[in-house]
């Protein structure tokens, strides 16, 4: 790998960059290691505090991996990093759960139409029959059945930038059901409700029913928001 002295002046923000150019140009791929912290910093030409607060940003990025050791490799893309670390900012807007549901709205619309399209997978009637067992023994749904059956629609979209779209939301999905969704979750009457719900879009997804899938999907999202007035969450 070609490595281009950086301008001093500019440290951080070159180095970034010129990591960036290399991972879009494919010279770096999913799985490189990057050179050792000594000899990076000795090709760039710039200090190593400068090198480590640059690859300190690749890795809130998620554009990098430092694995134990300090190796350092292309990672693949994820969007849970930054969501990580917005998600905690975002969420003390008194707004955040409502406009929550409603972009969760406009990307599992589409989503659900195209899992409805290709079809149900196994992984996802595992899940429904996980909710149902929890509801039928009393208990209440948890919060990681919950996310995960959201997170399969996204994967059999097929669609990439859905999926990644997933990523993000998956965080922010964490805080919503951690500090308000859970109260919705814990009640036995919206409990039976979600899981009817669920079960719905798992049906019309495995039957391929395109428009069916898309209705379901906005009906739930609407119960949970209107659950969430409701409650005053």
């Amino acid at each position: 790998m070609e490595i281009t002295p950086i301008n001093k002046t500019k440290n951080v923000q070159e180095i970034v960059k010129q990591i960036i150019d290399k991972i879009k140009s494919g010279e770096l791929q999913v799985g490189d290691s990057l050179p050792g912290e000594r000899a990076l910093s000795e090709s760039l030409q710039v200090s190593r505090p400068s090198l480590r607060e640059a690859l300190s940003v690749l890795e809130v990025m998620g554009l990098i991996r430092i694995r134990q050791g300090g190796k350092t490799v292309i990672a693949p893309i994820d969007m849970k990093p930054l969501s990580a670390l917005l998600s905690p900012l975002l969420s003390s807007d008194p707004k955040f759960d409502a406009d929550l549901v409603h972009f969760r709205s406009v990307l599992e619309s589409d989503a659900v139409r195209l899992a409805a399209r290709n079809g149900a997978s196994e992984e996802l009637g595992r899940i429904v029959i996980a909710m149902k067992d929890t509801v039928d023994e009393g208990e209440n749904i948890a919060s990681s059945l919950d996310i995960a059956f959201h997170r399969e629609v996204f994967k059999l979209s097929g669609n990439l930038f859905l999926i990644k779209a997933m990523d993000f939301v998956e965080s922010l999905l964490h805080y919503s059901v951690q500090y308000n969704r859970s109260h919705i979750l814990q009640k036995k009457e919206y409990g039976i409700a979600l899981l009817a719900q669920h079960t719905d879009i798992y049906e019309k997804i495995r039957d391929h029913d395109e428009d069916g899938a898309h209705h379901a999907m906005r009906l739930h999202l609407e119960f949970v928001l209107d659950v969430m007035n409701e409650e005053g969450l």
